[in-house]
């Protein structure tokens, strides 16, 4: 059968992925500076974790737990406002609830509430800075935790377009929130898509900002766009292991891994079948490890959910590929690992399919993903740091 799926008669085979056959020749994994060296400079670089070798791998199993394990997002809020001073027979203040220093101390100890009650509701890792009020861009060089932030949550009560863009110039993510009804009413509330968005045009007129980072009023909308940011900060250079090396359906060789390389700065350490058949056959000779993977086969069928339609050593077979693959990926220094030619190539090597193995990674807190398909893989990872889930 080829990779599309057809077999020698001619006739389609249904196939969830290209079939590797294990006598197939696999290409050595050579070091990112061979690699380089080989391709002119402009090659995907794939690392390979080296060192590959039961007996320095063969440490107690660091199990992560349930839950996908993520960074704390850091969160710098920002109160934005102005104190207007009386001038004679003109206008002389905007319009908006906080036009006092007074009015300020107020408003931030009411955001200083809303983002406690946000921490304590937050299904993922959050860190809130302290609040710091300015009424201008030059009262931003006090503020002496700004570059620790990954967004800031500017509350936009007054102030003007100069504060705005010079946080814009720090690269960090924004959002704005403005009140209408659920407190003194904000001077930006009304003038924020005009004045800034569009900046006196008809459209939006400035890059990475737009409506969709502004909020009104809601305190989940602000949850939903942290958590959705925590994800991001989470999937931006994840290291992963791909078996087998990196693929993508359908898709010519490299282009693809390399684009997840460039755009989510991805780091990839690529390991041989060559490599893998060595560690399960030295892993195979270990008894400590075999007993190991038969007591936690054994408790895993034990549960009455769970029902036994083949081979128990298939199953066997599948929870020492776990411990295999966990020693893999502490070897790399990652979390996530995905297998290329998992339809067929692993299966005389390991005994078994990579199926279960896969999803016990997967319980465990780990990002696992079939197929080595870097077309989807990259949404799989967001969407597992977004949510805090298995995908």
């Amino acid at each position: 059968m080829d990779h599309t799926g057809i077999n020698r008669s001619g006739r389609f085979v249904h196939t969830c992925c290209p079939v590797h056959h294990h006598h197939a020749v696999h290409p050595p994994v050579i070091n990112r500076r061979e690699f380089i060296r080989m391709t002119g400079g402009s090659a995907l670089s794939v690392t390979a974790p080296g060192g590959l070798t039961w007996p320095l791998l063969s440490s107690p199993v660091p199990r992560a737990g349930y839950g996908i394990k993520r960074r704390a997002l850091t969160v710098k809020p920002i109160l934005v406002y102005s104190v207007p001073e009386y001038s004679h027979q003109t206008s002389w203040r905007a319009w908006g609830g906080i036009q006092t220093v007074e009015d300020a101390g107020k408003e931030i100890s009411r955001i200083e509430t809303e983002l406690r009650e946000l921490g304590t509701i937050a299904d993922f890792p959050v860190k809130f800075l302290p609040v710091d009020a300015v009424q201008g861009s030059a009262d931003l060089g006090g503020v002496r935790d700004l570059d620790q932030a990954d967004v800031f949550l500017v509350y936009a009560a007054g102030g003007w377009m100069d504060t705005f863009e010079a946080l814009q110039k720090r690269k960090k993510e924004m959002i704005f929130f403005c009140r209408h009804r659920s407190g003194p009413v904000y001077l930006w509330y009304e003038i924020i898509s005009p004045r800034y968005l569009r900046q006196h045009t008809d459209t939006l007129a400035l890059a990475g900002i737009d409506e969709t980072d502004v909020v009104i009023d809601s305190q989940e909308e602000i949850l939903w766009r942290l958590r959705a940011l925590c994800g991001l900060k989470n999937t931006l250079n994840t290291g992963i292991v791909a078996v087998g090396g990196p693929g993508a359906w359908a898709q010519p060789e490299d282009v693809v891994p390399r684009l997840v390389e460039e755009k989510f700065g991805f780091m990839i350490s690529s390991v041989s079948y060559d490599e893998l058949g060595m560690l399960i056959t030295e892993a195979r000779r270990d008894p400590p490890a075999v007993a190991d993977s038969r007591k936690r086969a054994g408790e895993y069928l034990e549960d009455r959910s769970v029902t036994l339609e083949t081979d128990r050593s298939f199953v066997e077979n599948c929870f020492l590929l776990e411990d295999i693959f966990i020693r893999i990926m502490e070897r790399a220094g990652c979390r996530a690992l995905t297998i290329n030619g998992c339809m067929g190539t692993i299966m005389p090597l390991a005994g078994t399919s990579a199926c279960l193995t896969l999803s016990l990674l997967n319980d465990h807190g780990y990002l696992s993903f079939c197929e080595s398909d870097f077309v989807v893989i990259p949404s799989g990872v967001l969407l597992a740091n977004i949510s805090g889930q298995p995908v």
